[in-house]
């Protein structure tokens, strides 16, 4: 029983009921109740009696819950979970909720938040609709190191399923302004989400499945390091990342004028690209070079990213939003610029090429499938609906 180990507790620490009352601020009966009712205190309570005990809370009392008590004066770590299914589905929608400015997410699958938080995918909606950056990064579910974790875990081709099945959950949100989704194909050796000024780590053990392992839970504070060491960055397998309406994005420091297509197949499939910068699906394209016209452009881009020929039949749009920008791992901070044409498709054979690591023709049905930015999206959108006239925005 509770009460006989708190009685045991007491006695190998030499303290008396009185003694820890006073240490605790509390009425000696209050002491006296927790041995002969076996009541629990409250939490906090609980805490700074363990720590004057030396003893862990949950063996004092089971219903405290399996987190290891930090003392405040640690600073940045408000406390520590044993395990990840430790951590109460409130803490995680509560943060979410909370949040003013940001929300970072960086996970393999992190399946558990829509499937133990109902209404997580919703509450990402709202954060988005209340101006919060929300930035998600799934594992690829076609990588190889998505491959090699989920054998560590013992799952198997399941971690690429559990990924799948996580997207799927958060499907009828993408799109959403505010929200950027992407993929990373690296190793983790911690998830990480992050709610404006708090965040919870989860460490990766080797073959032990994550929910098996500790959440430390920190606030950051000035001069703190731990905060700043678990900071998103951008990773080495990231070349490019792009910000949306981010009000942490790294300011512009070029423009390039540049030119996107829509391929149709004589099916009205849409032809589409894996970028290999940053993992995203999108309609071929780049940068103009010296010497070219658009049409030109618009070939060449084409036929280097995918092996069709084509040629520019009409303009769907001009996009040049300055909250969208694409930094670059050499430095380069790029403002979208980019003139978006439809095609006629003239032959050609699929390929695949540096810039592009799958290429394939998709019905517009499917299209809200793909893992696609709201900026490339937008312009698909746009061609679909069959505008009058040229957007320009």
């Amino acid at each position: 029983m509770a009460y006989e180990r708190l009685r045991t507790a007491l006695a190998r620490k030499r303290w008396t009921v009185s003694g820890l009352a006073d240490a605790l601020s509390v009425d000696p009966k209050t002491i006296e109740r927790w041995i002969a009712k076996d009541r629990t205190p409250h939490r906090k309570t609980a805490l700074v009696a363990a720590r004057l005990l030396e003893e862990d809370p949950a063996y004092l009392w089971p219903g405290v819950g399996k987190r290891v008590a930090i003392d405040e004066t640690h600073g940045e770590i408000i406390t520590v979970y044993a395990e990840r299914s430790s951590v109460p589905n409130s803490l995680w929608l509560s943060l979410l909720r909370a949040a003013t400015k940001k929300v970072d997410i960086l996970v393999y699958a992190g399946l558990h938040l829509p499937e133990a938080n109902p209404t997580w995918v919703q509450d990402i909606k709202n954060r988005c609709d209340d101006s919060v950056a929300v930035r998600i990064a799934f594992g690829d579910p076609e990588s190889a190191n998505i491959r090699v974790r989920g054998e560590e875990e013992g799952v198997g081709e399941g971690m690429a399923a559990r990924i799948n099945y996580a997207l799927a959950w958060h499907r009828p949100i993408l799109g959403c302004h505010n929200l950027s989704v992407a993929f990373h194909s690296t190793v983790l050796y911690n998830s990480i989400l992050r709610f404006d000024d708090q965040m919870l780590v989860n460490p990766h053990i080797y073959s032990m499945p994550a929910f098996r392992a500790p959440v430390i839970h920190l606030r950051r504070i000035q001069d703190g390091p731990l905060f700043a060491t678990n900071t998103l960055r951008t990773s080495p397998n990231m070349p490019r990342v792009d910000y949306l309406n981010d009000p942490d994005a790294p300011e512009a420091n070029s423009v390039v004028p540049a030119v996107s297509a829509i391929v149709p197949d004589s099916n009205g499939r849409i032809l589409l690209i894996r970028r290999t910068d940053n993992n995203f699906w999108s309609i071929p394209g780049g940068g103009m070079e010296p010497g070219e016209s658009v049409r030109q452009a618009v070939a060449r881009e084409v036929m280097e990213e995918t092996g069709i020929a084509c040629e520019v039949t009409g303009l769907i749009g001009i996009y040049s939003d300055p909250n969208h920008v694409a930094a670059y791992d050499d430095g380069e901070v790029r403002q979208e610029f980019s003139i978006c044409f439809v095609t006629q498709m003239l032959g050609g054979t699929v390929t695949t090429s540096r810039e592009s690591s799958e290429v394939r023709f998709v019905s517009a049905d499917d299209i809200s499938g793909y893992q696609i930015h709201p900026s490339i999206r937008l312009r698909v959108q746009h061609y679909l609906e069959r505008r009058a006239a040229p957007y320009i925005g």
